[in-house]
């Protein structure tokens, strides 16, 4: 039978709605060069424009943004049963996303096995301290059975191997901004101030490995959401002040590198 988990996650961060645009481009970019070589890692397929409903969301609404597809190949990070499921043992999750700012909606997915693992994560984004409590319009069904997680980027543990001191909230300071170092306690007076609302509706039927991959995957998440998150505000003076054409083209540049970087090399960052 298949297993439904909905894990809600919120970050606050100290940027503006309209900085974060700008950060989590890049910073997604930024990590997918990091995370890909040695034959794992990302490829993308499409990452243009559109205009129309997003089939996840069921509402009936227009929306207006950047639709991505990449395909992300894995190996080393699977459990060892699942390693024999795609050529060579690398499994391969097609990865769809809707950018209709502040809502994005993620999809994975395997090919041909959608009914058996399906994730779909609906993000919003607001400026301020006021907590939303359903942010990201769950269904009555889904609330009954939503666990909240609140991350802090400064208190949340990580681990050991993940770890860079250059990425230390605590001790990272902007010099564009002079915003940091973040100290506990941090997001009672700093401005600006904004949290990120991230519902993950997971699906999971592949039989004894539904608790192994349900756990795997809950790890994962957290682990991302926390070192991604880190990043993105230790990587301010990197993006800010750059425009949506500047990210655009850096995206193609990165692209282009990760065609290359997929194939040569060893597994890195998370997959290292």
């Amino acid at each position: 039978m298949a297993e439904g988990i909905i894990e809600e996650y919120r970050i606050t961060l100290p940027l503006s709605v309209d900085e974060y645009k700008i950060g989590h481009l890049y910073s997604v970019s930024k990590i997918s060069l990091l995370e890909t070589g040695g034959g794992e890692g990302v490829q993308y397929v499409y990452n243009e424009p559109f205009e129309g409903e997003i089939p996840a969301l069921k509402d009936g609404k227009i929306y207006k943004g950047q639709y991505k597809l990449k395909l992300v190949l894995l190996r080393s990070e699977l459990p060892f049963a699942l390693r024999s499921v795609g050529p060579l043992g690398i499994l391969t999750v097609q990865e769809e996303s809707w950018n209709a700012y502040p809502t994005i909606v993620t999809t994975y997915s395997i090919p041909k096995m959608e009914e058996n693992f399906h994730i779909t994560i609906v993000s919003y984004h607001d400026d301020g301290k006021t907590v939303l409590d359903n942010a990201t319009n769950l269904t009555a069904e889904q609330l009954a059975k939503r666990v909240i997680t609140d991350l802090d980027i400064v208190s949340h543990s990580l681990n050991r191997s993940d770890y860079d001191e250059s990425e230390d909230p605590t001790k990272f300071k902007s010099a564009k901004t002079g915003r940091g170092p973040l100290q506990e306690g941090w997001s009672e007076t700093h401005q600006p101030l904004m949290r990120v609302y991230k519902s993950y509706d997971i699906l999971i039927n592949w039989m004894e490995l539904t608790t192994i991959l349900k756990n795997l995957i809950k790890r994962a998440i957290s682990r991302l959401l926390a070192r991604s998150n880190r990043r993105l505000f230790a990587w301010l003076d990197e993006w800010h002040g750059m425009s949506i054409d500047e990210i655009r083209e850096y995206e193609d540049k990165v692209k282009r590198e990760l065609d290359v970087l997929r194939v040569t090399g060893k597994p890195r960052g998370m997959f290292k």
